[in-house]
This record gives C-alpha cells, sequence and structure tokens, in this order.
C-alpha cells in the first residue's frame, strides 16, 4: 500500500479510538495527551537535609492516584511507516520521570517498529498509556521523593485536577431526591465521602441554618448523621465523668465547626437565589454554632466560662485558667475581675464588697419593685426591698443602685448619639469627637472609623467614605463640624 495512504487510514484509525488525538497538517505528525492514573496509590514525600547536619527528614506528604497527564507528539517522517520509525517526544513528565528512563522509553519504541516495520503509532500511544499507569516503574515501595517545594505542590494540584475531571464526568445518585446527577452538578464531603446534587444539598442547609437548627449542620446521610450524634455523646460523657487529661484538644473537638465556612459557603452558593446572602447566611452559621456551643460547655464547666460585663459586648468567652481571676474580653479588650466584673483591680486588691455581694439580679429587682423610689411602692414592693436591704445592708444596695442607673444612663447617652460619642469597631473603646471632621482615630488602636455612621475607613484611604457617591456619608465629611469656640 501506498506509505501516504498508509498513514491516512492510520491515523484515522487511531482517532477512532482516541478522538482526541490531534492530526497535524500534511499528516506529518500528531499529538495527544495521556492522564496518568496509577494502578497502586504513590506516596508522595518533600524531603529535606536538616541544618547543620546530613539527616534527611519528611516535611510533607500526600497520597497521589494520579500523575500530570503526558503529552505525546509523534513526528511521523516520510519513509513512515515502512522504512523509518516515527520519533515520540513526552512532555510534561519532568516533575517524576528521570532523563535516564525517557531514554529507556525512546529505544524500546524503536525496537517496536524494528519488530513490524508498519504501522505503530497506536502501538506507541499504546505502549505509554499502560506503563504510565505503574510509573514506567521508576518508584520503589511506591513511593516517590522530591526535594523541592514548587515540584511537591505542582504534582498534588495535579493529581487534584485530574481527581477532579474523573469526579465531574462520573455519574453519582443524590440520597436526598434519589435521583441521578453528573459529578459536576454534585458536592462530595471530603471526610466521608457521601455525595448529594447541589440544589438539594443548597436547600437542605439554607432551611436549617435560617431555622437555627445547628445540630444538623453536618453530612446528612444516616451513617453520618447516626457517627455524629455518637461522637458528641462521647464528648458530653468525657466531661460529665470529669475524665479530661487534655483540656486544650477536648476544647479543639468541641468547638470545632461541623463543616469549614468556605465548604459551606460553596455549596449554598451553588443553590437556587435565596432571601439571605450567602455571607449572612455563613455568618449566621458562625454565630449560632458559637452561641450554642458556648452555652453547652457553659453548662458542663461554669468555672471555664465567662462574660463581659459592659452591656454593648457582653461576649461570652473562654477563661484562660478556671483558678484565674483575671479575664480581658476578646472583643473589646476590657480587663475585668471575673468575681466581681469590674475592671480589673490586681490580684493583691480584693473585690468591692459592694458588687462582689450584691449580683446584677439583686440590683434588678431592686429597681423593678422601686427601691428607690419609695413613694411608688406596694406593700409588697416594701417587702422585697426590705428583704434585700437586710441581707446586704441599705447603704451598700444604695450605692450598687446608683452606680448601675449611672451605668445605664450612658449607654444610653451612648445609643442616643446625643452626646457625639462613637464606639470604635476594632477595640469598642468609646470616643468623643472635640473638634475637627467626621474621620475619627481611635487612641487605643489608632483604627480609622466614621463619627457619622461608626464604620471601620480604609486605613490607606479614609477620606474615600466620604467621596464614594455610594457611601451613605457621602460628603459629609465636614457635617456639624464643631468650631473652636464650641470646643472650648
Amino acid at each position: 500500500m501506498d506509505a501516504g495512504k498508509a498513514v491516512a487510514e492510520e491515523l484515522e484509525s487511531v482517532q477512532a479510538i482516541f478522538p482526541e488525538l490531534e492530526i497535524g497538517p500534511e499528516l506529518r505528525s500528531c499529538a495527544i495527551r495521556l492522564p496518568v492514573s496509577l494502578e497502586c496509590a504513590l506516596v508522595l514525600e518533600l524531603q529535606k537535609s536538616e541544618e547543620h547536619g546530613s539527616e534527611v527528614s519528611v516535611h510533607r506528604s500526600a497520597s497521589l492516584n494520579h500523575l500530570p497527564a503526558i503529552w505525546c507528539r509523534i513526528s511521523i517522517p516520510p519513509g513512515y511507516p515502512y522504512q523509518q520509525a516515527p520519533a515520540l517526544a513526552i512532555g510534561n513528565v519532568s516533575s517524576w520521570l528521570p532523563s535516564w528512563k525517557l531514554d529507556e522509553i525512546s529505544k524500546e519504541l524503536v525496537q517496536i517498529w524494528d519488530s513490524f516495520k508498519d504501522a505503530v503509532i497506536f502501538s506507541y500511544i499504546d505502549y505509554i498509556r499502560s506503563n504510565s499507569e505503574s510509573g514506567f516503574g521508576v518508584f520503589r515501595d511506591n513511593k516517590i521523593v522530591v526535594d523541592d517545594e514548587e515540584n511537591f505542590k505542582f504534582l498534588v494540584e495535579e493529581n487534584e485536577k485530574e481527581e477532579k475531571v474523573i469526579f465531574n464526568n462520573s455519574t453519582f445518585t443524590c440520597e436526598i431526591c434519589q435521583s441521578e446527577h453528573k459529578g459536576l452538578h454534585t458536592t462530595r464531603f471530603p471526610d466521608c465521602g457521601d455525595v448529594f446534587c447541589d440544589t438539594c444539598l443548597s436547600s437542605y442547609f439554607v432551611h436549617t441554618i435560617k431555622r437555627g437548627d445547628i445540630g444538623s449542620i453536618h453530612c446528612p446521610s444516616v451513617s453520618c448523621t447516626q457517627l455524629h450524634q455518637k461522637q458528641l455523646k462521647e464528648l458530653y460523657s468525657a466531661a460529665e465523668s470529669r475524665m479530661i487529661s487534655d483540656f486544650e484538644g477536648f476544647n479543639n473537638k468541641f468547638f470545632k465547626l461541623p463543616l469549614e465556612d468556605h465548604f459551606l459557603e460553596r455549596i449554598i452558593s451553588k443553590g437556587p437565589p435565596s432571601s439571605s446572602s450567602t455571607l449572612e447566611l455563613i455568618e449566621r452559621y458562625r454565630d449560632l454554632h458559637y452561641r450554642s456551643t458556648m452555652e453547652a460547655y457553659k453548662a458542663l464547666f461554669p468555672e471555664r466560662v465567662t462574660g463581659c460585663p459592659r452591656p454593648l459586648c457582653a461576649r461570652v468567652f473562654l477563661k484562660d485558667s478556671p483558678d484565674t481571676k483575671l479575664a480581658i474580653c476578646p472583643k473589646c479588650k476590657f480587663a475585668f475581675c471575673v468575681d466581681c466584673y469590674h475592671s480589673w483591680h490586681g490580684a493583691n486588691n480584693p473585690c468591692s464588697s459592694i458588687m462582689k455581694q450584691l449580683p446584677r439580679r439583686v440590683i434588678e429587682t431592686w429597681l423593678s419593685h422601686h427601691g428607690h423610689e419609695s413613694h411608688l411602692q406596694s406593700d409588697e414592693d416594701r417587702r422585697v426591698c426590705s428583704n434585700i436591704a437586710f441581707k446586704y445592708g441599705k447603704r451598700r444596695v444604695e450605692l450598687a443602685v446608683g452606680d448601675f442607673i449611672a451605668q445605664e444612663q450612658f449607654e444610653d447617652l451612648v445609643r442616643s448619639g446625643e452626646a457625639d460619642i462613637v464606639q470604635c469597631p476594632k477595640c469598642a473603646i468609646f470616643t468623643q469627637r472635640s473638634d475637627g471632621c467626621n474621620k475619627m482615630t481611635c487612641c487605643n488602636c489608632q483604627v480609622f472609623f466614621c463619627n457619622i455612621c461608626g464604620d471601620r475607613l480604609n486605613q490607606k484611604d479614609p477620606y474615600l467614605h466620604y467621596n464614594d457617591p455610594m457611601s451613605k456619608c457621602y460628603g459629609k465629611l465636614f457635617e456639624n463640624l464643631i468650631s473652636d469656640e464650641e470646643a472650648q
């Protein structure tokens, strides 16, 4: 058969088997991308020599089911297929295939042509495809070792890309709607491998977050639900039995988000539009989880939990130690005593006897029964207040109530905005403008914020807030400017 006709027929046949085969002009070349799916998973190790020593240690490791796809380009000489062998160039293998092995592959391919001196393009491709599944036999103990961070990262990313391609093209049955869907339109949970369609999963989590059912935020499969409940039961059992030697490890498990917010955000964003934005739902999810777990933890270990006494903050958080009296609020940075809830007075100074002996609930009871307004009291009010005064002392009660009312009035004044007092959006310190424009600088943390709306401003260009037509404070930089006379 004429050589040109033989080449044309061969390429047509090979392309029928491998539709992705690209044929070059005048039938002088062809190229194909061959994914590499390994017969056995490889352990990828990043090994580095320790400083000032010859010892080598494993810094990172990963499991690989796929290697980077091989690019094969076959050049077809004029004398092919009967007089000359085609030349095969292999690309995208430098990250894992040594050069000496490439030389061996080239020689073996030439031997294939020498054995037939006929059409071998399919044989070349099939040889590369089948032998690549075992890594051409270059890996010992199913292990691939690299000493370069970038190479390690490249191999891991290529493995993930190929797994994603395979997953997207596969078909799965959603456990919720029992319908079949391509992987492209589904989500697989990383820990258990359960797969659900994006529509069902998004709807499930959106409704669960909206109704505040934080206990159902996990993989919704029956087996995972049972496992989740079992793990919670084990945590609570360990807490109730007081058999905890490592509180740090226990706390990490207890407060761990059942689903990472970035994973949940990706799921919700794939679903139909909701009345709440994805970011709002994620924020609600984090807030619900924090409050519910902190409430449960407080019931188990009340001595390890406290709350900020500032009414505008009221953040509940874990103490550094159950034995320490000093606590610093992680939100507003207020340092206070966990016994008397006054600002920190030092370890050697006793707590105020007034606040130590007079809890907030007692003060509120006194006020609700008009203890400070005797002309409004009923007989029952006088009886209740008389009991409180007898128990704590009338003078102490009056002083504590006076401090409480003053604090409440200050909080009301801040909320009203009449005093031009604004709370820093970062550290919660109160600041009152005495002069100048509405761009404020916190004296505590140096953050810029707006005196009108309280929003945090861009540190590089704080005036953008007032120059942006879309801003609610556009053109209000000098609004209600305090004059020198007013400041004095």
